[in-house]
């Protein structure tokens, strides 16, 4: 039923290479933790492999993914994983939380190899994915949303900052992750509140780590600022109810 809802608001852009879901379909279900990457990596043309599904084609994919993550299961190339699940996989065990049953997911479901390559992503997020964020956490209803990217140009982190177009903003900023971009201490808010639309509001803190890119160097391994931070992300969560 909730991946129906995700088809069906994903219908517009169902045909270009990218994915919806990181975890698998039985993290759509209430939870304390909400984790948010910035798009899917890989050829925004495709090659015909599983890796390269279209986003329509990956929401069906999700239906038979349980117990599964693709940022602790899959490799991305070669053997083992690669220092970008290395880095997301340190930010699970410091939150000390099972990343198989946490909603993960991306902000932008269109991939491409370069985040800066993307096409007009402010219009890609306001049109297709930020509704489905919206009906994301109405079903999670996290405690915490932790954003994998927080810098100010363009990140997971400025995306939720921004679910509609501001007055006196640019959003043409060719962007890709880089050190001076990012905060490498992390950005914690103790309470943000979303407008969900037809589901009403939710509240939660929201925490904002360094892109895990192996381009972003600042901030990884995590710091002692980061991990103060990533400990607040803890205690909220020990508090929560759905």
């Amino acid at each position: 039923m909730h991946l129906d809802t995700m088809a069906e608001l994903l219908s517009g852009i169902a045909e270009k290479p990218g994915a919806v879901l990181v975890s698998g379909a039985d993290t759509l279900v209430p939870g304390p933790l909400y984790v948010m990457g910035f798009n899917p990596g890989g050829s925004a043309e495709g090659d015909g492999t599983a890796e390269s599904l279209t986003i329509g084609a990956s929401i069906e994919r999700s239906r038979g993914k349980v117990a599964w993550n693709e940022w602790v299961d899959d490799n991305y190339g070669g053997s083992g994983h690669s220092i970008l699940q290395s880095r997301i996989c340190s930010v699970f065990k410091e939150l000390n939380v099972d990343p198989r049953k946490t909603l993960s997911t991306n902000a932008l479901f269109v991939k491409s190899n370069d985040a800066g390559a993307l096409e007009r992503p402010w219009d890609l997020w306001w049109q297709h994915c930020w509704p489905v964020h919206r009906f994301l956490l109405h079903v999670v209803r996290p405690a915490v949303v932790v954003c994998l990217g927080n810098g100010e140009a363009l990140s997971a982190l400025a995306l939720l900052r921004h679910p509609r177009p501001g007055q006196g903003r640019r959003y043409d900023v060719h962007w890709v992750p880089s050190d001076a971009d990012q905060s490498a201490d992390g950005q914690w808010e103790e309470k943000v509140t979303f407008d969900l639309g037809e589901y009403g509001q939710h509240s939660c803190a929201m925490l904002g780590l360094p892109h895990p890119s192996p381009r972003v160097s600042r901030g990884w391994p995590l710091t002692d600022r980061a991990r103060e931070k990533i400990a607040q992300a803890r205690d909220r969560m020990r508090g929560w109810q759905a």
